[in-house]
């Protein structure tokens, strides 16, 4: 509801015009612009999945921006939904002696935070910025099916960490910006998984190593993404937003900005 007149907006004079309106390559299905997909770094991202995205609108849109704002808003509303039950595990595992209800509560407070918050409108609104909402969703999906897996045993536990690393793959083809994952689940192992021992002297090698063993996979797909991203971005470096050598700079940016920004959402 809080996004719904984006159904009424058209794309906008700040890189949508480049991506869209003056991009004949991403239109269709065919075999020529699958390709072109997965071996562009147009604008200087790497996102084959969410170009597919974009792909399957103009098979059914054409170049009516609304169909396109309706998938985003309808990816964002999934997101929130996944956001809500990655929240109420969370909560459940931080707050153990919590109430059932209260829990519920704490992660639809969570989940309402995150999905009506002002910064999302840059994500949904903007059909340019449609690999954050695609790779927001797999990016969710993968640590909640993490966090299922460590209510399994061994062979349940793989067939989760497997679905958990599928859905990061895909993730990864959808914006390169979640590379960061395989660290942020060594520290939901830490907390609120509780799966490092509280006392050092129960801290052996062995235990560390599952855990970091347990990682390889992840790492193996995020640099393999990253990598992917960074050879294409060079190759296509004339048409990058910003040059390799400025992202390290790029990235610092964005950090401090929608952290602070996250607390105090103001103009």
């Amino acid at each position: 509801a809080a996004f719904l007149p984006a159904l009424w907006a058209d794309f906008v004079d700040w890189d949508d015009e480049y991506n869209f309106l003056g991009n004949p390559h991403y239109r269709g299905l065919g075999w020529r612009q699958l390709v072109w997909m997965v071996t562009t770094a147009w604008s200087g991202h790497w996102a084959p999945l969410t170009w597919l995205t974009l792909s399957v609108d103009w098979t059914l849109w054409g170049m009516n921006a609304s169909g396109y704002h309706l998938t985003s808003l309808v990816i964002h509303a999934a997101n929130a939904v996944v956001f809500l039950l990655v929240a109420a595990r969370l909560l459940g595992l931080a707050r153990p002696t919590a109430t059932p209800g209260a829990v519920r509560i704490g992660a639809v407070v969570a989940a309402l935070a995150f999905a009506i918050h002002p910064l999302r409108a840059e994500s949904v609104v903007w059909v340019t910025e449609r690999r954050d909402v695609v790779s927001g969703l797999f990016y969710l999906l993968a640590v909640l099916t993490y966090l299922r897996a460590a209510d399994e045993s061994s062979s349940g536990r793989r067939r989760w960490l497997a679905l958990s690393v599928t859905t990061f793959v895909l993730a990864m083809l959808s914006k390169a910006i979640v590379m960061s994952l395989p660290f942020v689940l060594l520290v939901l192992d830490a907390y609120p998984l509780r799966r490092l021992p509280t006392r050092w002297a129960d801290l052996t090698s062995a235990r560390i190593r599952q855990l970091l063993v347990e990682k390889v996979p992840y790492l193996a797909v995020a640099l393999s993404g990253a990598l992917a991203a960074v050879v294409l971005a060079i190759e296509l470096k004339g048409v990058a937003e910003y040059p390799l050598w400025a992202r390290p700079a790029v990235f610092g940016y964005n950090l401090v900005f929608y952290l602070g920004k996250t607390l105090v959402p103001h103009e």
